[in-house]
């Protein structure tokens, strides 16, 4: 009696097993990477604060005379500190707040305004050459590095228009620093 079910087993496992086959694996079915239309921080920003200096070198000053400013984020192009950065590529990847503060700033969190215990590095790279990085706390927080100090920037709800897209690719901000959507839809 106990060897029936033992033979059924047999019988039913080789049957499963034949159903394989012995050929090479061609690789058509290999994880490809996805393709995004946008970018990890698509969108408008507003320069919120300034990290803490440690003194009140010119470089600090000029750092707090940031906030205010916007900070545009799109797939291709990014406009910081009234620079346009053409054909960037974003690589993202998520660290612990602490220990990446740490060693990368030589700051304790409780020393700046990051609250979670994770974040998400996102680097702007132009031509394989990193040139500019984020530290993406929530969905509308963030902070840019910018020669060396943490700027918090918030994001705004208020996207830009297809026309204001063309504004900044075709160098129309030229010798403008952080013309606001404001200035761009009423003429100033």
């Amino acid at each position: 009696m106990k060897i029936r079910p033992l033979i059924l087993s047999l019988v039913l496992a080789l049957g499963l097993l034949t159903a394989c086959s012995q050929e090479a694996w061609d690789g058509s079915s290999q994880i490809q990477a996805p393709h995004i239309d946008r970018s990890p921080l698509d969108g408008r920003w507003i320069i919120t604060d300034a990290s803490p200096c440690p003194n009140s070198a010119p470089a600090c000053q000029d750092m707090k005379a940031l906030v205010g400013k916007e900070v545009i984020f799109k797939k291709d192009f990014a406009l910081i500190n009234g620079e346009l950065k053409k054909e960037i590529t974003y690589n993202m990847r998520k660290v612990s707040s602490e220990n990446y503060l740490q060693k990368v700033y030589n700051l304790d969190r409780q020393e700046t305004s990051v609250k979670a215990e994770a974040l998400y590095v996102i680097t702007l790279f132009k031509e394989d050459r990193g040139i500019i990085e984020v530290l993406r706390e929530k969905e509308d927080i963030a902070y840019i590095n910018i020669q060396g100090h943490l700027l918090e920037m918030a994001k705004t709800k208020e996207d830009l228009s297809q026309d204001q897209i063309k504004y900044y690719l075709e160098g129309s901000h030229e010798g403008t620093v952080y013309q606001s959507s404001r200035e761009l839809n009423h003429g100033g």
